[in-house]
């Protein structure tokens, strides 16, 4: 095309060119091209060719060209359009490149270039960043806000999706004043708030003072919007439910319970199911909290789903039939970890599980079987610890078998326990 003089003040035989070298990841003969069509077209240059490469390098993720592409249409003054702007914030979005995005971010505007996903872009990096590096957390979404606001200036209207992200921004490091009132903007806009928007809101109020004393009326105000508008998912419920339980507010957790029983079909019917997760996270939060019968059923109903309990749930449900003296049932879960199919999910009994066990044996008048459970302990590469030892003591000498007791107080101080 060189040779026939095909290129000559033709744009569209560039593209075609153009393509052809961006598929081979030839920029230096691109850059040379780009030269010469300065030359030869001079104002007449636009933005197309530049498109056409900065497509290229971002469908293979190459920051550095596409930002050098972008300069150098500024250089020799061909403005870019909302196409451009769209491709370069975005591979700045994922290479989180604050400094480039700052600059495309400003000349869009400059140029009085309004492109809905380069604001989105540029809310994502400054909230990322505020994550990032708490020491500037607040500067950062402050920023975020500013580019939220410019949306609205332009007459551009913030989408939901920008929006959540602020608010999740927000709530991640506890500013639960920025969040609400972005929320309620959502709404003076007409924007309708989507689960994700209710799930960061429940998620900010129960991550106030670190979880200890979240904002639990927030949380519920929060749940109850969620409840008339959408169909609240099993994480906006555990979230609250964990809220309340860390919070030690173990009233409020059983009635989040009762109100995720009554609200069962509404969830089944919108598509989302109680998953493994909800399951391992009601019975890990609320062992205290429920009666002992209802944390059996709601454990057996996971198991028959064909859901994989993790070890914290399998130590609270041990520690639960301890207490309870359901000795057969502590029993039978213990076995139940020693199943090659639960053992392949990585579950296995560790140092809690025996001890608790043991502490059961010695309740219930089976020595002999926490004397093997210690000794199991140690054949699995568990080293009993000074509690192992002071429940086995224990169980020894509420069963009159004192020579033993002293047998194992003595091995005791000889490990240095």
């Amino acid at each position: 095309m060189w040779s026939n003089g095909k290129l000559e003040k033709n744009v569209n035989a560039y593209n075609v060119v153009f393509r052809v070298v961006g598929r081979r990841e030839d920029w230096d003969s691109s850059e040379r091209m780009i030269r010469e069509m300065s030359e030869s077209f001079g104002s007449e240059l636009d933005c197309r060719v530049f498109n056409t490469l900065i497509y290229s390098c971002s469908k293979r993720g190459n920051v550095e060209w596409s930002r050098k592409w972008f300069r150098m249409m500024l250089e020799l003054g061909v403005q870019p359009n909302i196409a451009t702007f769209g491709m370069v914030m975005g591979l700045y979005q994922k290479d989180w490149n604050v400094e480039e995005a700052e600059f495309a971010f400003s000349e869009m505007r400059s140029f009085g270039i309004t492109c809905q996903s380069a604001y989105s872009a540029m809310i994502s990096i400054y909230t990322r960043l505020s994550l990032l590096d708490k020491a500037e957390a607040q500067g950062k979404l402050e920023k975020a806000e500013l580019v939220l606001v410019s949306m609205q200036e332009a007459k551009f209207s913030p989408n939901t999706v920008a929006c959540n992200i602020l608010i999740t921004g927000y709530g991640k490091v506890s500013n639960m004043f920025g969040a609400q009132w972005l929320f309620l903007g959502i709404q003076n806009t007409g924007l309708e708030p989507d689960e994700t928007t209710y799930r960061s809101m429940i998620e900010g109020w129960g991550r106030v003072g670190n979880y200890k004393h979240g904002d639990e009326d927030g949380a519920c105000r929060t749940l109850d919007d969620m409840l008339e508008m959408v169909s609240a998912n099993v994480i906006a419920f555990s979230i609250v439910l964990r809220m309340y339980v860390k919070a030690g507010s173990l009233k409020d957790a059983r009635s989040v319970l009762e109100t995720m029983e009554s609200e069962k079909d509404i969830i089944l019917k919108s598509g989302v199911v109680w998953d493994q997760e909800l399951y391992n996270c009601l019975i890990n939060c609320c062992a205290r909290a429920l009666p002992v019968n209802e944390l059996s059923r709601l454990f057996n109903e996971m198991l028959q789903r064909g859901f994989n309990l993790n070890t914290i749930t399998f130590n609270d449900m041990l520690d639960v039939y301890a207490k309870a003296e359901l000795f057969n049932k502590a029993r039978e879960l213990f076995m139940m970890a020693r199943k090659r199919e639960l053992r392949e999910c990585g579950l296995r009994p560790d140092m809690c599980s025996y001890n608790t066990l043991i502490k059961a044996y010695g309740i219930a008048g089976t020595v002999e079987d926490a004397v093997c459970l210690v000794k199991e302990m140690r054949q699995n590469g568990i080293e009993p610890d000074e509690i192992t030892y002071t429940n086995l003591i224990t169980a020894l000498q509420q069963n009159d078998k004192y020579l033993e007791a002293v047998k194992w107080s003595l091995w005791m101080k000889q490990r240095g326990l």
